[in-house]
């Protein structure tokens, strides 16, 4: 609970916040002191949001706060750069989360595939970093280390001809794999160039191949039911392979994403 005479990087934070949100400060700003501006700067969002007017932060007005951050696209927006795309991650949030390579078209390829794919509530977007932290290296490997050629003439994925293994070989931050899976995406983003094979899809749509496997495999629905880590790693990996160093990811997901 912050409150008036509260201090400290707690404060800084929310007031970073309204800041964004567009609520005046004062000359003071995000001086990490709880004071009068700050004060009346909450009880302006709490009525303009409808809740208990009080100036306090505790749990409902920090959710709402949280929420509107992420809704609105304030604080993590950069229109100058990516246009009027909503931004609902930033490069820096991957790069605190330990994420390599991270370049401006990866984090636009990133929330261009948010937004198709409606991963686009905290508990969503936390699960979904996680598991492509893990599936990639933190972002190492935009494709399959293997050859492919295990793949070949595997029916269950569509590969019918000779070089469809490593044509088709795992492609994106979720290992898009197989001739029919490479139809249905290239088919969904309404790009004929996706059947080129793996190195066209893992150098322009790391994020949004595996954005497309997420839905496709109804990962939203299992996140809105609570899913924990192990019951979402089990869907995307089978078992329970990385299951402590996936946890880990998640909660420094969940301490930068918020």
């Amino acid at each position: 609970m912050i409150k008036l005479g509260s201090t400290g990087e707690e404060v800084t934070i929310l007031q970073e916040n309204l800041i964004a949100l567009g609520y005046n400060l004062g000359t003071s700003g995000a001086d990490g002191d709880f004071g009068k501006a700050t004060y009346n700067a909450v009880l302006q969002f709490q009525k303009d949001y409808e809740l208990i007017v009080d100036g306090v932060v505790g749990v409902n007005t920090e959710y709402a706060i949280d929420k509107a951050i992420l809704n609105h696209n304030t604080k993590y927006s950069d229109k100058s750069q990516f246009g009027d795309l909503q931004i609902y991650v930033t490069g820096q949030q991957l790069r605190e989360i330990g994420w390599k390579n991270v370049t401006d078209s990866m984090v636009e390829d990133l929330n261009r595939c948010l937004g198709r794919y409606e991963i686009t509530t905290l508990q969503r977007i936390r699960h979904f970093i996680t598991q492509c932290s893990y599936e990639s290296g933190l972002g190492l490997y935009t494709k399959e280390i293997g050859s492919g050629l295990a793949y070949e003439y595997r029916a269950s994925l569509g590969n019918r001809y000779a070089g469809d293994g490593p044509k088709y070989k795992g492609a994106g931050y979720i290992q898009l794999t197989g001739f029919d899976n490479y139809k249905r995406f290239s088919e969904d983003i309404n790009d004929p160039r996706v059947m080129e094979g793996v190195d066209y899809v893992a150098q322009n749509y790391p994020w949004t191949s595996a954005g497309f496997w997420w839905y496709s495999n109804y990962m939203n629905e299992l996140c809105d039911k609570g899913a924990t880590v192990e019951e979402i790693t089990v869907r995307v990996n089978g078992g329970y392979n990385g299951i402590e160093q996936r946890k880990l990811y998640y909660k420094l997901c969940s301490a930068v994403i918020k």
